[in-house]
């Protein structure tokens, strides 16, 4: 070990140099403290904190998604009746003569898009308070583990087991909303495909009241707003795919994960501090907040 050799060389010198003349005393004095710089130099220096690097990846993943403005996913499906809504009376309505039966086909096809994203948004959401229990149940041991009265051999590679625990999680939570994503990228395909449809109908459509035909003005308004509520729910899912994305933070987590066969060296443990405990500390509450947030969302009642 290498404490004992710096307390062993130390006491052989000090042996020595009082048998010396005082000016060899001094040098050798001098000496001395050069040769202990030296040996604490050439120790290597202490790794940044791996929980303080996990510790504040965590929470930055943690942040990101609480300021993402959710949508429950039932408020979601039930967009499919706005969608139904306006087909019908664009089908129904002589102003969409030409068009009505394209943007209506359309629309009922995007309407069914928004149902699956929004059973796949639920799913998803069920899974990520899956992951946000995991975190605790992970750190939690973590923290445990460190509260112990004495270090075990073995402590890097059971911390790495935790972490590559939340990789996988993580994963299975990535492809779910890989899933979503695809989900809503169908619908945007459907919505571009009757965009046109929709633009050359509401044109008709103004011509058709231009035309002395004011009675039918109050249908055209109101399928107009269900048009619009249609394009801002598509723009909400979109924006809610990229927010959760966790590839970023899954790759910080491998290199974390990588760090610690590093950090473990030949005999598999490290240097634990009380601050590594606060650090761990905080992401655990940090954890507690989004999951609430997550199990909330997956409800159906929303």
């Amino acid at each position: 070990m290498i404490v004992p050799v710096k307390i062993d060389i130390f006491y052989r010198l000090k042996r020595h140099l009082s048998q010396q003349p005082v000016e060899r005393v001094v040098i050798g004095i001098m000496c001395t403290f050069v040769l202990i710089a030296a040996i604490f130099y050439a120790i290597p220096s202490k790794p940044s904190s791996f929980f303080q690097n996990f510790a504040d990846t965590t929470n930055d993943i943690f942040k990101k998604i609480d300021n993402v403005d959710l949508p429950a996913a039932s408020s979601i499906m039930k967009h499919t009746v706005a969608c139904r809504r306006a087909a019908n009376m664009i089908q129904g309505s002589p102003a969409f003569k030409s068009h009505g039966s394209q943007i209506a086909k359309g629309l009922r096809k995007f309407g069914e898009k928004i149902m699956e994203a929004g059973h796949l948004l639920q799913k998803m959401y069920s899974k990520g308070s899956s992951v946000y229990k995991s975190f605790d149940m992970e750190i939690e041991a973590m923290m445990n583990r460190l509260n112990s009265n004495y270090i075990r051999r073995g402590e890097a590679s059971y911390f790495k087991e935790r972490i590559n625990v939340l990789i996988t999680k993580i994963k299975e939570f990535r492809k779910l909303v890989q899933q979503t994503h695809t989900s809503i990228h169908n619908a945007e395909n459907i919505r571009h495909d009757t965009e046109g449809y929709i633009f050359d109908g509401l044109r008709e459509a103004e011509n058709f009241i231009a035309n002395n035909n004011h009675c039918r003005s109050v249908d055209i308004s109101k399928a107009k707003k269900e048009l619009w509520t249609v394009n801002n729910i598509l723009n909400h899912l979109h924006k809610t795919a990229v927010h959760l994305d966790m590839m970023d933070y899954e790759d910080k987590l491998m290199d974390i994960s990588a760090e610690l066969d590093k950090v473990g060296g030949t005999y598999d443990f490290f240097e634990v501090t009380k601050s590594d405990l606060r650090y761990l500390k905080y992401a655990v509450e940090n954890s507690k907040s989004s999951l609430y947030k997550f199990h909330k969302k997956a409800l159906v009642s929303n």
